[in-house]
Order: structure tokens, then C-alpha cells, then sequence
């Protein structure tokens, strides 16, 4: 059974299903900033996009 995970998002978007009114790459700078500002226009709420895939700060040299 293949992870799903690890499927190209371009091998799953139904664009004959789904109506996407804003598409951004998330790995591209302010793609992120981008939803989050959509989010601020539709909702009229002040939205700022948090980092939850940060390091902990570790250090990995030993």
C-alpha cells in the first residue's frame, strides 16, 4: 500500500470538483502569508500565520 503522504498534491487535486480560489506553494516565501492574508479578508480578523515546524533549537553538532 503506497503513503498517501507522500503523493504529489498534483496527482490529487480534483479541479472538476473543487472550486480553488487561491492556490500557493507553502515551500515558496510569503506562500504561507498569502492564505493568511486571504484569511484576514474573508473573516475581517486579524489572522497571523504561526510556525509549527520549527527547530527546538537543539544544537546538532556534538
Amino acid at each position: 500500500m503506497l503513503d498517501h503522504h507522500f503523493t504529489p498534491q498534483s496527482h490529487v487535486v480534483r479541479t472538476d470538483a473543487v472550486k480553488y480560489g487561491l492556490i500557493v506553494r507553502v515551500d515558496e516565501p510569503d506562500g504561507v502569508e498569502k492564505i493568511a492574508a486571504a484569511f484576514r479578508e474573508r473573516s475581517g480578523n486579524n489572522v497571523e500565520p504561526r510556525r509549527h515546524n520549527e527547530s527546538m533549537g537543539i544544537p546538532l553538532a556534538r
